[in-house]
């Protein structure tokens, strides 16, 4: 069996070889820089309150009277604990809180020993 080949789609085979040759030439990649990413403080906005420092405490003595007055969920156990006393010591300088109260109403003045 004999197969003819004609003269166009011979070029045309020849023309797709030299073609496809080409492509296959080496070539040199550019490297590209990788990219650097820099961190920037977003600014202020107007409704973010700016911190200040807390005033310094004032050093008490052992047995100093500390005046407090009693803010929502204050009790007499986290009072005792926060400013290392006992209940009975602040109820002692205290004599106007009743003897069955633990939380403390908002306001309330109070002595802390």
């Amino acid at each position: 069996m004999k197969v003819l080949i004609s003269k166009s789609w011979a070029r045309t085979l020849g023309l797709g070889l030299i073609l496809l040759s080409s492509a296959c030439q080496p070539f040199e990649l550019t490297p590209i820089p990788e990219p650097v990413i820099e961190e920037v403080p977003a600014p202020p906005t107007p409704d973010s309150p700016i911190p200040t420092a807390l005033p310094a405490r004032p050093p008490f003595e052992p047995g100093t009277l500390v005046e407090y007055i009693a803010q929502t969920g204050d009790t007499l156990p986290t009072l005792a604990a926060h400013f290392n006393t006992t209940e009975a010591e602040i109820r002692e300088a205290n004599p106007i809180i009743p003897g069955d109260a633990t939380t403390m109403p908002v306001g309330f003045p109070m002595q802390i020993p």
